[in-house]
Order: structure tokens, then C-alpha cells, then sequence
């Protein structure tokens, strides 16, 4: 697992009080392998949590 850090959106709201959205943003990365050599997989997901 692999930890981007804390991000902000883009897209700001449209009330001049309220601050920008923060999230952390993970990337999740597996490898499997199957019964012959030659069989390998590679998952990867992105996951955002956030504050």
C-alpha cells in the first residue's frame, strides 16, 4: 500500500467561508500467481478516505 498523502478538490464551493475539501489517497497494489509459472496477475485500486 502506498500512500499519496492529503489532496484538495479542484472544484471549490460556492460559500466564500467554507474551505476545500481534503481527502488521502492510497494506492493498493497486489500480485497473485497461479499454478504454472508462467500465470501472474497484477490488481491495483485506489482508494480515497476522507478528513
Amino acid at each position: 500500500m502506498e500512500e499519496y498523502g492529503e489532496l484538495s478538490t479542484k472544484v471549490a464551493s460556492l460559500a466564500a467561508d467554507a474551505p476545500p475539501e481534503t481527502f488521502t489517497m492510497y494506492r493498493i497494489t497486489a500480485r497473485g500467481f497461479g499454478l504454472s509459472d508462467s500465470s501472474m496477475v497484477v490488481l491495483r485500486a485506489f482508494y480515497r478516505r476522507k478528513q
